[in-house]
């Protein structure tokens, strides 16, 4: 499918940490969690992928809601793992991007709280939720059961940055126009 980065979400942390590092490592998936932890403290996966995308570099940090916590998992608070995983990465980004496992509520906060990136894409919503400015963040949710899928685009390259202006997001159903794939 071409996925640059499969967050970590509910399901996939209640498979336990040496599973999901042993699927990640055999069909090269590319899980990314800044806060979801085994119980000896190291990340399940890469807090953060940076890929190319519309001439840009883009950092995909991914995070799960604490609450949302099975068992044999440590989920530290999103907001200060999102903030250390960028700050790790400071120099090699232009764009970031979190794909946060949260409620609707939890994704406005988070958006609150984080100025510093452009958009929080997420779910689980139940239903798509439209995209929203929250303070200076794009905020959108496709929901988790793949009728939707959610579009970003971004500014041209090499406009002006600024996080208040320029970014859209639609959502896009999946219907017979997007038929299944045979295989």
């Amino acid at each position: 499918m071409g996925v640059a980065a499969h967050n970590v979400g509910a399901a996939e942390a209640a498979l336990g940490p040496d599973y999901l590092r042993d699927v990640a490592a055999r069909l090269e998936v590319p899980f990314v969690s800044a806060n979801v932890r085994s119980p000896d403290g190291r990340l399940v996966a890469e807090p953060l992928r940076i890929v190319r995308a519309g001439g840009r570099r883009v950092a995909l940090v991914g995070v799960l809601d604490p609450k949302m916590a099975g068992p044999g998992v440590r989920v530290d608070p999103p907001r200060e793992a999102i903030l250390q995983a960028l700050q790790a990465a400071a120099g090699r980004y232009d764009v970031a991007i979190v794909l946060a496992y949260l409620p609707r509520e939890g994704l406005r906060n988070l958006a609150t709280e984080l100025p510093e990136v452009d958009a929080v894409v997420g779910g689980p919503t139940g239903q798509p939720m439209e995209p929203e400015r929250v303070g200076t963040v794009l905020v959108v949710s496709a929901t988790n059961k793949g009728k939707f899928l959610a579009r970003l685009d971004a500014p041209p390259a090499g406009s002006p940055r600024t996080r208040s202006a320029g970014w859209s997001a639609e959502i896009v159903p999946m219907h017979e126009q997007w038929p299944d794939e045979p295989g």
